[in-house]
């Protein structure tokens, strides 16, 4: 198997709103998003995906939201 490259990082934080319109603002395009969470992508087709910090399919945080809690590899 290769690893090729970052596929998405996975954040939890406090504030949905704020961080897609902050995502959107630095170029990324919205792929979904709604009030439990958001996929943005990057031109190369990596992305970043925010959940609610208390979201039960994240691993546990290593400190307050906002924080990264899951690295994709592909």
């Amino acid at each position: 198997m290769n690893i090729l490259g970052l596929d998405a990082l996975v954040f939890g934080v406090d504030d949905l709103q704020a961080c897609a319109d902050c995502l959107r603002d630095y170029g990324l395009t919205a792929v979904h998003i709604d009030a439990e969470s958001g996929h943005f992508e990057s031109l190369d087709g990596s992305a970043i995906i925010i959940r609610r910090p208390e979201d039960p399919e994240l691993p546990p945080a290593m400190g307050p939201a906002p924080s990264l809690r899951e690295t994709i590899y592909g």
